[in-house]
């Protein structure tokens, strides 16, 4: 029976699905997989999801060296680089793209329409008759914004300027400060070692306190909404294609942005995973 692999990693984690030919389908999790920033942090959390996946279907390595296989990871950033990866985790027939890909061929399939993939990191992409066009996605340091890395940082910068009275302060900029003890030098020793994952880590406390009305957390979760409207406008977006919000921030924006762009809002046909496991399904034997 064929077998197709899938796999779907980011700044905060990866997944990976093993799926045959009749329906019957197992799925395992491990750590982040950010090809760029930790190639083979990367691989060994790619390497121990699939061996969780593979497990619980009952098989291994060597049973699926001929399977389809499509991975999707953060921090791909050409053929070349997915190639060397694929043989890093001991799949070299892998096709491995960066998660763009299997992002928009979960939320939209095959149909025309713009995703704004909303993580840890962030990109918008406008799929047409196939054809991908995107913006952003090119890491915390230089982009990604309104991801959840970018919240995180953002708010320990708001509250570094609030703590020296030098920005207003907010109930999120205390109990965040309060966090720190109320120490610069400890958010300084803490953004020094940081990832984007650990930045990504106080993005829930701005949605959350946004809902609460907090006028920074409102602030942010503003500039992220613009930004996504900035990306679509530069996009493109006809009469009638639809726009998707996915991962763990992007739904959180949708009361944020203006009414035009809210009647566009469809929910994703599937996850990122899905989109890697029809992929492979797509990959030639």
């Amino acid at each position: 029976m064929q077998v197709f692999i899938g796999v779907d990693g980011g700044g905060s984690g990866c997944r990976a699905a093993v799926a045959f030919e009749d329906g019957a389908r197992t799925v395992g999790a491990a750590g982040p997989a950010n090809v760029t920033s930790d190639t083979k942090g990367a691989a060994a959390s790619v390497r121990s999801a699939l061996e969780n996946a593979l497990a619980e279907a009952g098989l291994t390595f060597d049973e699926v060296a001929t399977a389809k296989v499509h991975m999707g990871l953060a921090g791909v950033l050409n053929a070349t680089q997915g190639e060397r990866f694929a043989e890093l985790v001991g799949l070299p027939r892998a096709t491995v793209t960066d998660d763009r890909a299997t992002t928009v061929a979960g939320a939209l399939g095959a149909s025309d329409g713009i995703v704004a993939a909303y993580g840890t990191g962030a990109f918008v992409v406008r799929q047409t008759a196939g054809l991908h066009r995107g913006v952003g996605g090119w890491g915390m340091q230089i982009s990604d914004h309104g991801s959840g890395a970018w919240l995180g940082r953002r708010l320990l910068e708001m509250a570094l300027l609030a703590l020296e009275d030098l920005g207003p302060s907010s109930l999120l900029t205390k109990d965040i400060l309060a966090q720190f003890q109320n120490e610069p030098s400890k958010i300084v020793a803490f953004a020094q070692k940081a990832t984007a994952a650990d930045f990504a880590g106080f993005a829930p406390p701005v949605i959350e306190a946004a809902d609460l009305a907090d006028p920074l957390a409102r602030q942010l979760m503003k500039d992220g909404a613009r930004y996504i409207e900035r990306a679509v406008k530069v996009l493109g977006q006809p009469i009638g294609v639809p726009l998707v919000l996915t991962g763990g921030v992007g739904p959180a924006y949708a009361e944020w942005l203006p009414m035009t762009l809210r009647r566009t809002l469809r929910v994703p046909q599937g996850s990122a995973l899905d989109g890697a496991l029809s992929l492979a399904r797509r990959e030639r034997p």
